[in-house]
């Protein structure tokens, strides 16, 4: 199994888009989440704040869940140095670009390394003004 890697940083400060292999759905977002919290710490990006479209997500970090207690321990840790980050739950049609991006994402080899786009990529960039409007689009 495939799953798009997507993480937009701030305005736009950095995004990255790629594929990782993955059992379920909520092991692909943490597993995204994850790599977005180390590039943020290796850039020393902060503050943040980190918007995911996945409710389980927010559970998870908050009350810890056998299957995933590793990957969410190291994410709580990293949300920590990066000054206690704050994660929200958003609906995907509230941000149409990280949408472009995943499908795009997804359509990578599992072993490829993620994209990090510095600026915004052309094939996004109508949309992205259009999410910074808070304009809503639906599926």
């Amino acid at each position: 199994m495939k799953s798009r890697l997507f993480l937009i940083i701030g305005a736009w400060v950095i995004v990255y888009s790629g594929s990782i292999p993955h059992t379920s759905s909520i092991h692909a977002e943490l597993k995204t989440l994850l790599q977005g919290l180390k590039l943020a710490v290796q850039r020393n990006l902060k503050p943040i704040h980190i918007n995911v479209d996945v409710a389980e997500i927010l559970t998870t970090l908050k009350n810890d869940n056998a299957v995933y207690t590793n990957i969410a321990s190291d994410c709580r840790k990293l949300l920590h140095q990066l000054h206690d980050a704050k994660v929200t739950r958003t609906y995907r049609e509230q941000n149409f670009v990280a949408d472009i991006l995943a499908k795009g994402g997804s359509k990578m080899e599992c072993s490829a390394e993620p994209t990090i786009f510095n600026v915004p990529p052309f094939f996004v960039t109508d949309q992205f003004r259009a999410d910074l409007l808070g304009t809503a689009f639906s599926r």
